[in-house]
């Protein structure tokens, strides 16, 4: 699966977020994760996904150890129950985040990913490939540079073609 595949489309890519802290900045991608969510999935029941279902999952896993890659990027991630297919999501901060990374770099380009509970571990080449895009210097730099979400997206798209 390709970058721009799991993204959709630039609604789901936000730029100039601004946020105090991990914790924050997971909660607002919670809530973009949650608008790619079909409603009959967010009604209420046991199973119902939400963003705050969504926040907690991200949160667990962060528990497991940090999801920032360094170079000023994380991709938080979990599996989530009663979806049918991975959901992403992009920011591009403002002002950049702890996110507890080996080099100490705060993060600015944060991808959040969601996998199906029961998929299988194809969701690790879609993380696969998210780190080897992201760990290039100039695709960080093309993404920082950019005015807006379609200009990320197009961006995007043009690595997919690749």
């Amino acid at each position: 699966m390709h970058i721009a595949a799991l993204l959709v489309s630039s609604d789901n890519i936000a730029c100039c977020c601004t946020a105090t802290s991990k914790k924050k900045t997971i909660e607002k991608l919670s809530m973009l994760l949650a608008t790619n969510i079909p409603d009959d999935k967010q009604e209420d029941s046991e199973n119902a996904v939400t963003a705050d279902t969504i926040y907690k999952a991200l949160l667990e896993r962060e528990r497991l150890g940090s999801t920032g890659l360094g170079r000023g990027v994380a991709i938080p991630h979990a599996r989530i129950a009663n979806i049918d297919h991975t959901i992403a999501a992009m920011f591009l901060m403002n002002t950049p985040v702890d996110f507890e990374t080996n080099d100490d770099q705060k993060v600015d380009i944060i991808i959040g990913l969601l996998v199906p509970d029961n998929e299988d571990d194809h969701h690790l080449e879609n993380l696969a490939r998210l780190v080897t895009q992201f760990r290039k210097d100039g695709l960080c730099k093309q993404i920082r540079e950019a005015n807006d979400a379609d200009t990320i997206f197009e961006l995007l798209l043009a690595i997919d073609d690749d």
